[in-house]
């Protein structure tokens, strides 16, 4: 399913090396750094007109290992459990991110700018882009944490194309995540 698909895409963070000396480089990894530990929450997809398509259950892991944040996100859906993995990193000034899905192994890539302690971001296949856009932004309150992603994607169901809005709202669970946790 193509929404499912998107998910997976937008549930992920990513792989960044660490380089202290150059201030964008700094940048994005402190950026990076606020999305680790564990968070679990729920995604809403909807038409365009505001109906509910899809609810699900999804819970988000990222941790730092050899100077890399690295991600997997976990939903079900009906009674079928999904993941993915994802890894994103600097090539150049450019933020990119890979996300391979569970199903079928296949790797999608995304470019990403930083907005406002929000992280964009639109497919890299210049054919793709308008097609889908992901917010992801990490929302800190006195006492809680929560992670905010919200987006589209432009679906195609019997030659007939429609976009469809989702929006996840996850709570920081745990804060530490080891690698050996995450992988298992």
């Amino acid at each position: 399913m193509p929404v499912t698909r998107f998910l997976l895409l937008s549930a992920l963070l990513m792989q960044v090396p660490v380089f202290a000396d150059n201030p964008w480089e700094s940048l994005v990894t402190e950026v990076f750094k606020s999305f680790e530990g564990r968070w679990e929450g729920s995604y809403e997809l909807r038409s365009q007109d505001g109906r509910i398509i899809q609810y699900l259950q999804i819970e988000y892991q990222y941790w730092l290992e050899d100077g890399v944040l690295k991600g997997l996100a976990v939903f079900n859906q009906g009674d079928v459990l999904s993941h993915s993995k994802s890894r994103s990193y600097l090539q150049g000034n450019r933020l990119i991110s890979e996300v391979e899905e569970s199903a079928s192994g296949d790797v999608k890539r995304f470019v990403g700018t930083l907005k406002d302690q929000s992280i964009v971001w639109i497919p890299m296949d210049p054919e793709l882009k308008g097609h889908s856009k992901i917010k992801e932004t990490v929302v800190v309150k006195p006492d809680k944490k929560f992670l905010l992603v919200e987006g589209y994607e432009s679906v195609t169901r019997q030659d007939q194309s429609t976009r469809v809005l989702f929006s996840g709202l996850m709570e920081l669970v745990e804060r530490q995540i080891s690698s050996t946790t995450a992988k298992h």
